[in-house]
């Protein structure tokens, strides 16, 4: 009798244990429902991709510049290398795959202008045909001139590519604002470009873009400078629109372009045409990039309407390059030669007072030295001379013109993160004019000089 008790117990406890397992599989297989429940009515409340399509990614990426569309070198460092990037992956029985990505960047600063202008203009007089010295008629004028403001800019470059049966095929649009005190900024197109990659070599592009003829390179080439390099010291012909071929061999890069020599968007003030309207120019490159150096030749020819422009022809052949040194920092060097009148402003119009038809040559040395992995210090200098004529000047008649410009620049910047960087920057340059000057019985032996310096603390946030 006791063997039987001990079964029969022995028995029950078997039972029990065994639906107590069922009964823990169980509440773990709701449990996994309930899961399972869950991301299928998540995934049906996301977005769904657009029909013929698997996937739609979202991603922080690298920023890769468009074929034939390089970024300056403070555009680069304003975007802060980075991308958001749209990424829509292609099913087995869909079109091929898209990329959409855009970058973006505001910037802020106190700045800081002074100027000094001085006039030494020594005079002679007509009498009975012959120019006497007459210092009574002498002119000497110094004028000072200051001014502190708070500037800003906002900038976004959106980027979009795909696949095609034909190859890849793409578009860049760079929108730009400028502020300056109260009221709204004028938003314009900084760039607007599209490109077609016919092979993995050979790329057609067209739009608004800088000159094929710019040199990338020195004072103004590969300098940050957000506030800066505002001295003619330039190599930079000017943006324009264009249609450019470009054949890439390994790290050796060769292009030619059909631009246009309009300035002023092609037109003037009530309807009138603008300057050199109608005036078509060319350009070519060969540039190489690699891992320790870079450097380009580059050249640009326009035709130009000398009424309006002071010169018969506009052109500029230059070359430069930059040399990596390791930890230490970069050196990029840049000279070039030309002819009319390239100084312009953003708007693309002549800046008074260098249209008149001269040659010119200069050359330019900028560095930048690295302090530790989040800072770093830039410093160039830069040097240009014209010489030429200009036949009328505020009522003068005016002849050998002799421009020299002298310039140096410095810039501290502080990156703690990538979407934020903080900078101290300065510039200073001198300006001397030696010319001729006829004005009814006066004569005029020109020497007027001016020096200016910029300064500023800027502040730039990238996304």
């Amino acid at each position: 009798m006791h063997r039987v008790r001990v079964a029969v117990l022995g028995g029950a406890a078997f039972v029990g244990l065994t639906a107590a397992a069922h009964a823990d599989e169980l509440a773990t297989l709701k449990a996994e429902i309930a899961a399972l429940n869950g991301r299928m009515a998540a995934m049906e409340a996301s977005p769904s991709a657009p029909q013929g399509y698997r996937l739609i990614a979202i991603s922080e990426g690298d920023l890769v510049e468009t074929p034939g569309a390089p970024l300056s070198a403070r555009e680069r460092a304003a975007y802060g290398g980075r991308a958001t990037i749209i990424s829509v992956v292609a099913a087995a029985d869909a079109p091929p795959a898209a990329t959409i990505s855009w970058s973006g960047y505001n910037r802020a600063g106190v700045v800081y202008n002074g100027v000094n202008q001085k006039t030494n203009d020594k005079a002679y007089s007509l009498q009975s045909g012959q120019w006497v010295r007459d210092p009574a008629d002498d002119v000497k004028t110094s004028k000072d001139t200051h001014d502190t403001d708070v500037s800003g800019r906002a900038q976004l470059m959106v980027q979009a590519k795909t696949d095609t049966a034909v190859g890849e095929v793409g578009t860049e649009l760079q929108l730009r604002g400028d502020y300056n005190g109260n009221g709204p900024a004028d938003l314009y197109a900084k760039v607007a470009w599209g490109y077609w990659s016919m092979t993995p070599d050979l790329t057609l592009g067209g739009g608004y873009n800088q000159s094929l003829g710019d040199i990338v390179y020195g004072y103004d080439g590969s300098c940050t400078c957000y506030f800066t390099d505002n001295a003619d010291v330039d190599f930079d012909p000017g943006d324009t629109t264009q249609l450019r071929l470009d054949y890439k061999a390994g790290g050796v890069t060769m292009s030619a372009a059909l631009e246009s020599g309009a300035l002023d968007n092609g037109a003037g003030p009530n309807g009138d045409p603008g300057e050199n309207n109608g005036k078509l120019g060319v350009a070519g490159a060969i540039s190489y990039a690699g891992d320790v150096f870079n450097g380009e030749i580059a050249g640009v020819w326009r035709s130009s309407n000398k009424e309006q422009t002071g010169a018969s022809q506009i052109w500029q052949v230059g070359a430069g390059g930059s040399v990596a040194l390791g930890d230490v920092g970069t050196l990029a060097l840049a000279a070039a030669t030309g002819e009319g009148p390239y100084e312009v402003d953003s708007s693309g119009t002549i800046i008074d007072g260098l249209a008149y038809n001269n040659t010119w040559w200069g050359a330019s040395l900028w560095s930048s030295f690295n302090l530790g992995d989040q800072a770093h210090i830039e410093l160039a200098g830069g040097y240009k001379h014209r010489k030429g004529d200009q036949q009328t000047y505020n009522d003068y008649q005016v002849s050998n013109v002799d421009y020299d410009t002298y310039a140096l620049m410095g810039g501290l910047y502080y990156t703690p993160v990538a979407q934020l960087t903080l900078g101290l920057e300065g510039e200073w340059y001198t300006t001397s004019t030696d010319a001729n000057a006829v004005k009814d019985d006066l004569k005029y032996k020109v020497n007027d000089t001016s020096d200016t310096v910029w300064a500023d603390v800027v502040a730039v946030w990238s996304f």
